[in-house]
């Protein structure tokens, strides 16, 4: 599943994500700013391969490289330890795992995250409230070969992750071969254009 929506106009490229803690502060420093009323970054098309790099560090995926994404099992351990996360969302690998907005408001989880076993849920005081992780064992879908690789070098807060299940990116390969007639009849229209100048 693609998390990212890129749009390229004549001076800018703009892209819509799920929220990542780890983007904004980057986003910045490459002269993108926030749009709100569309919800996407902008950034100055000149410098896509920078905005490209910062999106494969942040989310493992760029529009112009087919992504084979996994499944993955992570588990937070098995004692009565909860993982705290004060006034903000449970993140995993720069992706929102689950996320409260008060202290009494529960924890909901992220789009792509199927708690299995244990729970998220809202904590702390009024003014210093947590979003926590307690005993859970969930699924995250749809996670770059390269991202679920990272994660499972580096688990961060989880005790465990593992893959479980493995999606291969689907290749039809008759609208291949229909773009490549259709690229090559237009080289041959541009062709015979050109040599008539």
């Amino acid at each position: 599943m693609a998390q990212l929506k890129i749009n390229r106009t004549e001076s800018t490229i703009r892209i819509q994500s799920p929220y990542s803690p780890d983007l904004p502060a980057a986003a910045k420093q490459l002269s993108g700013r926030w749009d709100r009323a569309a919800s996407e970054w902008v950034f100055p098309l000149e410098i896509e391969a920078e905005v490209k790099s910062l999106y494969m560090d942040v989310y493992g995926e760029w529009d112009d490289q087919p992504q084979e994404t996994v499944t993955l099992m992570c588990c937070n351990g098995n004692t009565d330890y909860n993982h705290r996360f004060e006034r903000s969302s449970i993140t995993l690998g720069g992706r929102v795992i689950a996320r409260a907005y008060g202290r009494d408001s529960g924890a909901r989880t992220a789009n792509g995250v199927v708690l299995i076993s244990g729970k998220f849920k809202s904590g702390g005081s009024a003014k210093y409230w947590m979003t926590e992780a307690k005993n859970a064992t969930f699924k995250l879908l749809d996670v770059p070969v390269k991202k679920a690789q990272e994660l499972i070098d580096n688990p961060e807060w989880c005790e465990k992750i593992e893959i479980i299940h493995t999606e291969k990116t689907a290749v039809d390969r008759d609208v291949l071969i229909d773009e490549r007639t259709r690229l090559a009849a237009r080289i041959t229209e541009i062709d015979a254009i050109l040599h008539q100048e």
